[in-house]
């Protein structure tokens, strides 16, 4: 994809034997092994040149390879370089934010370079800030040491020293538990081991060994531990099971292996112009040709891009740059029906290849969702009820290459939408102002119409009698009723409920009790009491009926809205039944009532137009 020069001159070649990256910021930084200095790559850079260079000491001599092991610690940005070829080795610090050297401190190692030294790998525990250097002890033996120093104060250190002529060289820590995995090797090759170290106090807990010859690089992803065989292939331990193997297809591997958690894979430069791409599940998935290049170390950044550098004696003496894998297809694609949709999920790619993105594609149609990583569900819409469709599902890296399409799934059908729920409805309120007027074993009842109609018009009205007695039913607009069949003597009360098409509603508070009787009681009673409709709405009319009156007339009295006493309306005649009718032209709201021989009526009030 592209290649980044590091700084050469002055008779000495550029050499980027490591490289680390900022998990925070996908900076990149190049240990420029023979120029002794350390430079920085930007993040996403792909072509040109490092940037800054920090110069970290004079430059060793023209093949001897002088800063080697790079690691960044992204809690506070530090960056930690050991330098192998000065006399005694050093450990120096860098400040990430201001790219200043901070501190060094001498490593307390054996002091000469020879064929058998370790190439002072380093690692982070970004936990507790702890920084891990293996090397020769300075010793007769040149037993391995690890040495442990607090990357706060580096004047601050432990070390182990292992009990054989066991040389370290690959170091990574689990972040998880703190443990130390340190890989070594010395002739004959039947010493190779991976020694597992407890942090506190820094001791051997135990070794991990098979199928290995000379592991260097080393590194964790999920519980299984990835060794690079120098020249021959990639181990691999499971830390739970302790089962261990190699990865089919790998070979004359380098000095590195990188893992990378987010994605689910591991990268590992090789000597003969490959870089291997190893899958979470131990599987090769890809193989990068990098011709002219062979690669010792490697990292990958957030956005997927592999940086490569290397310590071989060639022409190119670059970091490359390598685009983001392509992602193998999903699997096990599952989809839930809804209305005119499905709701698809997957699991995450068994080799994600630096995934950013989702594609699901049902079939028939070709309707499509896309769904950003790290999600794995996605919700086609616009399906058609009753119709089957299946779905493939496709993942696509950082630089929008998408990979192969899933197997489809089981068929799915969407369901056909809920029809919308109706909107609730009413039955009237009670009706109001119930009265009742006694005669010779019967009552005479009115009312007024409810408050509110409801959610349909009122049809009927329902008077019930108390105590237990006849009922009567009218239309509406009807107001009144006469209940016969009623004991002389004795004191009712009567309910009154309005019908309407969602049903009865409440009964109306009960009338004041009346008495029927057979002496002759004179009444007056008013039963329809309305405003005229349509072209007649500017008409009220108050109707009613008397009973037993000496009188030949009823007395009118009104009062209009804004005025505070009834005053005397027109004086309406009794036809031979004793009924009498009146009517006023009016959009004012009227409040009636009728008297006469001493008897007052019931009170109607007429709403305004």
């Amino acid at each position: 994809m592209g290649q980044i020069t590091v700084s050469s001159g002055g008779g000495f070649a550029a050499n980027p034997a490591s490289v680390a990256v900022d998990a925070n910021d996908d900076t990149v930084y190049v240990a420029n092994s023979y120029r002794r200095t350390v430079e920085v790559i930007s993040p996403a850079q792909t072509t040109g040149s490092a940037g800054v260079v920090i110069p970290i000491g004079p430059p060793s001599g023209a093949n001897d390879q002088g800063l080697f092991g790079i690691a960044v610690d992204s809690t506070d940005d530090t960056v930690y370089v050991v330098d192998r070829n000065q006399t005694p080795k050093r450990l120096w610090a860098i400040n990430g934010r201001t790219l200043t050297v901070d501190d060094t401190v001498a490593l307390p190692c054996d002091a000469d370079l020879h064929d058998g030294d370790a190439y002072l790998f380093i690692a982070v525990n970004s936990v507790d800030d702890t920084v891990y250097v293996p090397c020769d002890a300075a010793d007769a033996n040149e037993r391995a040491r690890l040495i442990a120093l607090n990357g706060r104060n580096l004047d601050d250190s432990t070390a182990f020293t292992s009990a054989s002529s066991f040389v370290g060289s690959g170091i990574t820590v689990n972040q998880t538990d703190d443990t130390v995995y340190m890989a070594g090797w010395w002739h004959p090759v039947n010493d190779a081991a991976v020694r597992m170290l407890s942090p506190s106090p820094l001791a051997l807990a135990s070794s991990l060994t098979g199928g290995m010859s000379e592991p260097q690089g080393i590194a964790i992803l999920d519980d299984t531990l990835y060794v690079s065989n120098l020249n021959t292939n990639v181990a691999m331990f499971n830390l739970r099971t302790g089962a261990s193997a190699s990865v089919a297809g790998t070979s004359n591997v380098g000095t590195d292996v990188a893992s990378y958690p987010s994605r689910n894979i591991v990268v590992v430069p090789s000597r003969n112009e490959r870089i291997w791409v190893v899958s979470g599940d131990g599987l090769l998935r890809q193989t990068i040709t990098t011709s002219g290049f062979s690669g010792s170390s490697a990292v990958v950044a957030r956005n997927g891009l592999v940086y490569v550098g290397s310590n071989r004696l060639q022409a190119s003496r670059v970091v490359k740059v390598f685009a983001p894998t392509v992602p193998s297809p999903p699997t096990s694609i599952q989809g839930t029906a809804g209305y005119e949709q499905v709701s698809t999920s997957w699991p995450m790619p068994s080799f994600t290849g630096n995934v950013n993105s989702y594609k699901v594609t049902a079939s028939p149609g070709g309707a499509s969702c896309i769904a950003q990583a790290p999600a794995t569900t996605c919700v086609v819409d616009g399906l058609t009820a009753g119709t089957p469709y299946t779905f493939t599902v496709q993942a696509a890296n950082s630089a929008g290459t998408w990979g192969d399409p899933s197997a489809a799934s089981a068929p799915v059908t969407p369901l056909a939408p809920n029809p919308p729920v109706p909107p609730p409805t009413y039955p009237p309120t009670a009706p109001r102002d119930v009265t009742a007027v006694p005669g010779d074993g019967q009552a005479t009842v009115s009312w007024q119409a409810p408050e509110s109609a409801g959610s349909y018009p009122v049809t009927n009205y329902q008077v019930r009698t108390s105590p237990g007695g006849p009922t009567c039913l009218v239309a509406a607009p009807t107001l009144s009723c006469t209940i016969g069949g009623l004991t002389n003597g004795t004191a009712y009360t009567f309910e009154v409920q309005a019908l309407n098409g969602a049903g009865w509603g409440a009964w109306s508070n009960a009338s004041a009790p009346v008495t029927p009787g057979g002496s002759a009681t004179p009444s007056i009673l008013i039963v329809d009491s309305r405003r005229g409709t349509g072209t007649d709405a500017g008409r009220v009319y108050a109707n009613g009926v008397t009973q037993h009156l000496t009188s030949a007339t009823v007395q009118t009295r009104v009062k209009l809205t804004g005025e505070i006493e009834y005053q005397d309306g027109v004086v309406r005649p009794l036809d031979p039944d004793g009924d009498f009718a009146w009517t006023r032209r009016t959009n004012k709201r009227v409040h009636v009532y009728y008297q006469a021989d001493g008897v007052r009526s019931n009170r109607v009030i007429i709403a305004a137009r």
